[in-house]
C-alpha cells in the first residue's frame, strides 16, 4: 500500500505554475513544501504569506550549477525516510530565433542548459532517495513536445520539452518500481488568468494537478484540459505543419473576436 506523501519539492517555485503549486499545496496543513529557485526568497511575490505558514522552505539555487546535486541531496535529510513528490517545472521560456531568422545560440544554450542539464542534475540528486523510500516524480511538459510553437519562433524550448517527454517515458521503464510513480503532464496554454477557451489559469491548473496526484491511483500521464490536449496530441500532431498553422491561427482569431 502506498504511503501518504506529505513532503513536496517544486523545481521552479518562484513564479508561474510553480508558484501556484506552492499556493495550492500550502492549503493542506500537513504538507511541507520545499521550493527550488534562482530567485531570492525576499523577491518572491508571496514571500510573507509563505513565510508565515512555517511549512514552506526556500532553497535559492541554480539547478545547472556544479554544486546543485549536493545541495538537493542535503534537502533529503529533512524527510525522515518518507516518500516525496517532486515537480520538475523548470524551463527558460525565451525565443532563440532573432528577427532576421538567425539563431541566437546564447539563448539556445541557456534553454538547453536548464531543460536538459538541469533535469539530469535533479535526477542525479534524488534518484537514490526515490529508489530507497519511494515517491512520485512529475515532469511538466507541454504541447511543444509534439508540435512547434505557433506564434513565435523557437527551437531549443520545444526540443528540450520533447527530451523531457522521452526521458520520463524511458525512466518509467528503467526504474520500474512499484513504489515510484513517474508522471508526465501535458498542458494546454496556461497564463496568470484564463483569457479564453484555449487557456487555463495557473491556479486552476495547479489545483487540477494536485487533485489528480492525490488520488490512490497515480496516473502515468495527465492531459489538461483533457479534451483539448487529447485532440492536440492524437489528431492535430498528424496534420502537416503548414495546414496546422493556418488552422490554429484561424481558431485563435475566432477566440479573440
Amino acid at each position: 500500500m502506498r504511503k501518504h506523501i506529505n513532503n513536496f519539492i517544486i523545481i521552479g517555485s518562484s513564479r508561474g505554475l510553480g508558484s501556484a503549486l506552492v499556493e495550492v499545496l500550502l492549503k493542506n496543513e500537513s504538507y511541507q513544501v520545499f521550493g527550488i529557485a534562482r530567485t531570492k526568497f525576499e523577491k518572491v511575490k508571496n514571500y510573507e504569506k509563505w513565510c508565515s505558514s512555517k511549512r514552506y522552505h526556500h532553497i535559492e539555487a541554480d539547478i545547472t550549477s556544479a554544486s546543485i546535486c549536493e545541495t538537493l541531496k542535503s534537502v533529503c535529510l529533512e524527510f525522515s525516510e518518507e516518500p516525496i513528490q517532486i515537480f520538475f517545472n523548470a524551463a527558460v521560456v525565451e525565443s532563440d530565433v532573432n528577427n532576421n531568422c538567425t539563431i541566437n545560440f546564447n539563448v539556445f544554450d541557456k534553454i538547453n542548459h536548464v531543460g536538459i542539464d538541469g533535469f539530469k542534475n535533479v535526477l542525479q540528486a534524488f534518484e537514490g532517495y526515490l529508489l530507497n523510500y519511494g515517491g512520485v516524480f512529475v515532469g511538466i511538459s507541454s504541447f511543444s513536445a509534439f508540435f512547434p510553437p505557433v506564434f513565435d519562433s523557437r527551437i531549443a524550448y520545444p526540443s528540450s520539452k520533447a527530451y523531457l517527454d522521452m526521458s520520463l517515458r524511458c525512466l518509467r521503464s528503467v526504474w520500474n518500481s512499484k513504489h515510484i510513480s513517474i508522471v508526465t503532464v501535458h498542458l494546454g496554454h496556461i497564463e496568470e488568468k484564463q483569457t479564453g477557451l484555449l487557456s487555463r489559469s495557473y491556479t486552476k491548473t495547479a489545483e487540477k494537478l494536485v487533485k489528480s496526484l492525490s488520488s490512490k491511483k497515480i496516473p502515468s500521464e495527465i492531459n489538461y484540459p483533457r479534451l483539448y490536449t487529447l485532440v492536440y496530441k492524437y489528431i492535430l500532431k498528424s496534420i502537416p505543419d503548414s495546414l496546422y498553422l493556418k488552422l490554429f491561427r484561424m481558431l485563435h482569431k475566432l477566440e479573440i473576436k
